[in-house]
């Protein structure tokens, strides 16, 4: 009867150690398994402060200059005085840059002459849509160069 109660007490301890240990575990795995999945998105929404207000300054052109620049554009629609001084001349070949005549940001023309700079007073200096670019006192060679006429 020893053996009897050795063995009931093997399989009832046995069955104590499936019941505390595990039956909860296999409970929590089947949980676990069952139940419905939960994804989480963060959504993550930024705010930069406004851009400052940059003041670009607006280059101011000397009288003289924007004097000339008007009496550049009443000549007719061939020649063009751009801010930085250049003259561009339009021809049925293109537009091109007149070669060695440059106004100065005082309203003052410099021509290349040679190897030298000449002042020349804005008077002295014309555009005309058949002559092209008159300077007193110079001609301009078929070549592009200034010269003493």
């Amino acid at each position: 009867m020893e053996a009897a109660y050795a063995f009931h007490c093997y399989i009832h301890n046995r069955g104590n150690i499936i019941k505390k240990i595990l039956l909860p575990i296999l409970s929590l795995i089947l949980m676990a398994c069952a139940s419905p999945q939960v994804t989480v998105t963060l959504k993550v929404t930024v705010t930069s402060p406004p851009p400052t207000a940059t003041v670009i300054p607006t280059p101011t052109l000397h009288p003289r200059f924007i004097e000339i620049q008007d009496q550049v554009a009443a000549s007719g629609e061939r020649f063009t005085l751009k801010a930085d001084g250049s003259v561009e001349d339009k021809t049925a070949d293109g537009v091109t840059s007149v070669p060695g005549l440059k106004l100065d940001k005082n309203g003052v023309w410099r021509l290349s002459v040679g190897d030298q700079q000449v002042t020349l007073n804005p008077a002295d200096v014309s555009f005309n849509n058949e002559k092209g670019v008159v300077a007193n006192g110079y001609a301009l060679s078929e070549d592009g160069k200034w010269g003493v006429e």
